[in-house]
């Protein structure tokens, strides 16, 4: 990931990855977790170069990300060009 680039993370997420991401200089774009995981956007206007995400045991919450929204994050990704980091 290189200065200025574009991360997704989750909100709420677990604080030290914000702080990792501003110290390199990369820009941190919070997503929406609900009760069935991160909330993929419909339309993406600036492509993240990482997607940070906790799928199967969301920190702080606990939720378990779908297996539509896990199937939609992979086709964005797949799409924009994108790493997933999964925790």
């Amino acid at each position: 990931c290189d200065n200025g680039d574009l991360a997704w993370v989750e909100e709420p997420s677990y604080w030290g990855i914000r702080h990792v991401l501003a110290m390199n200089d990369v820009r941190a774009e919070p997503l929406t977790v609900d009760a069935n995981g991160l909330c993929p956007p419909e339309t993406v206007d600036d492509a993240p170069r990482l997607i940070f995400v906790t799928p199967s045991h969301q920190y702080p919450l606990g939720a378990v990300m779908s297996l539509e929204r896990r199937q939609r994050l992979l086709a964005l990704a797949r799409q924009q060009g994108s790493w997933i980091v999964e925790d």
